[in-house]
C-alpha cells in the first residue's frame, strides 16, 4: 500500500535524537520505527501473536548484530551471551 498521508509532530531535540537512535538500532527508518511503536502496541490491549513474533525478530536481529560486531572483544561477546541466557 502506498503511503500518501503525512503527520507532523513536535518533539524536543532530545526526543528526536532518541527516536533516531532507537530506529537505527532496530535497523528501521524513522517512519517505520514510529509506525511499529504506535500501531503495534497499546497500553490497553495485550500484544497479538504477530506483534510478539515481530518484536522477537527485531530483538534477535539486534542481538545478532551485537554478537557479530567485529569491534567487540570475545570477552564482551561472552558477557552478552551470558546475560541474554538469563532472559531466554
Amino acid at each position: 500500500m502506498t503511503r500518501t498521508e503525512r503527520l507532523f509532530i513536535r518533539v524536543t531535540p532530545e526526543e528526536k535524537q532518541r527516536i533516531k537512535t532507537n530506529a537505527a538500532s532496530n535497523n528501521l527508518s524513522i517512519t517505520n520505527y514510529i509506525l511499529n511503536c504506535s500501531l503495534n502496541s497499546s497500553p490497553h490491549s495485550p500484544a497479538t501473536h504477530e506483534q510478539i513474533v515481530t518484536n522477537a525478530l527485531l530483538e534477535n536481529n539486534f542481538y545478532n548484530n551485537l554478537l557479530t560486531n567485529d569491534e567487540l572483544s570475545n570477552k564482551a561477546k561472552q558477557t552478552i551471551s551470558k546475560e541474554l541466557k538469563k532472559y531466554v
